[in-house]
């Protein structure tokens, strides 16, 4: 996973003593890989250009990010790639001095 400071999520695995990794997250306003709209307008291109005004096509496209909401869980994303915990990004400096500790300490 790429770590550059500006991705607004950000993983760190580390190994312990007991060769086990552990894996923190911190979640992203907009979690996933892509934003979801271009997403939508890419997959839903022909639906959407068949609205007849803007208005109509602001609205399909709201009903389809509420649709996909659900897919945007940083909850269910981290359950599904093993992540066993997701801190507040407020917490990374704490967390990084511990984990910095404890590699100290091995």
């Amino acid at each position: 996973m790429d770590m550059e400071p500006e991705l607004p999520g950000m993983s760190m695995f580390w190994a312990t003593p007991s060769c086990l990794t552990d894996t923190i997250d911190r979640p992203s306003a907009d979690w996933g890989s892509l934003p979801l709209e271009g997403g939508i307008e890419s997959a839903y291109k022909r639906q959407l250009d068949n609205t007849k005004t803007p208005e109509e096509r602001e609205a399909l496209m709201a009903k389809l990010l509420l649709q996909f909401e659900d897919v945007r869980s940083p909850l269910k994303t981290a359950h599904r790639f093993g992540v066993e915990e997701i801190i507040d990004p407020r917490d990374t400096r704490p967390v990084v001095c511990d984990v910095c500790t404890s590699l100290v300490l091995i």
